[in-house]
């Protein structure tokens, strides 16, 4: 998680060379420390289901925290709109590519949180 973090870090440093992004430094950032906090959010909530050693709450749990983190990034977008009212929706590609590089992450770690329980 730290690396791909500092990864991240690296592209929104980068993408503000990229004209059409400058102008939404800001929000990245804003965006990175979002997806960092939802995605332990959500790590921390499948362990508490896995915790409960029953399959059918494990998954209740996953797809719980990950509906709320969806819900969660709406109101985040929306909020930056209804704030700043930016000309374009450029600031949605940087949003969107770490909202894509966390789930698959969050994915991956799910994946391997429900091999160790050995859920019948």
């Amino acid at each position: 998680m730290i690396i791909v973090s500092g990864i991240m870090s690296l592209i929104i440093i980068f993408s503000g060379f990229v004209k059409i992004l400058m102008p939404f430094q800001s929000f990245s950032w804003i965006s990175l420390v979002f997806f960092i906090i939802t995605t332990f959010f959500v790590y921390f909530l499948s362990i508490r289901g896995i915790r409960r050693k029953n399959y059918g709450k494990f998954v209740l749990y996953v797809f719980g925290s990950m509906g709320i983190k969806f819900v969660l990034c709406v109101l985040v977008i929306l909020s930056y709109y209804l704030i700043t009212l930016p000309d374009n929706f450029y600031f949605l590609i940087v949003f969107f590519m770490m909202y894509l590089v966390f789930s698959i992450i969050e994915t991956y770690n799910l994946y391997k949180l429900s091999k160790k329980a050995h859920f019948p």
